[in-house]
């Protein structure tokens, strides 16, 4: 399903761009960043200016050239904490960071607030 994913994104940005879009950016969680990082590795449309990839398991990052934010909970999942280290280390494009958010789970229960302000600021700081 991750290349079928890949061309639903890709499809999804075309559409945003025929309604005269020029920037846009990916915002994605789980399972879904995962499947946005295979259209992101590929040849992403050059409209698309950042990406801020939430709970993602994967080790890194290397194959994506534009700016990304690496957001995750302290309680997240097993495999998201044991690669936050290989992913930061990998985060190349300028302006991308790593957030940790303290004491919350996989799903930023209780503290949606603070996932939404990590995102915006990222966000703000990438859509110029």
């Amino acid at each position: 399903t991750f290349p079928e994913a890949a061309e639903r994104i890709a499809e999804a940005v075309a559409f945003l761009k025929a309604k005269g879009y020029t920037q846009l950016a990916i915002v994605s969680h789980s399972m879904g960043s995962r499947m946005s990082r295979v259209y992101l590795a590929g040849k992403p449309d050059p409209t698309v200016k950042s990406w801020a990839s939430l709970g993602i398991s994967v080790d890194d990052y290397k194959a994506v050239k534009l700016p990304i934010l690496d957001l995750y909970g302290d309680n997240d999942l097993p495999g998201v904490l044991a690669n936050a280290g290989k992913r930061k280390q990998s985060l190349a494009a300028r302006d991308s960071r790593q957030v940790m958010i303290a004491r919350t789970d996989h799903f930023f229960t209780g503290h949606e607030a603070e996932m939404v302000t990590a995102v915006a600021d990222f966000l703000n700081a990438t859509l110029k």
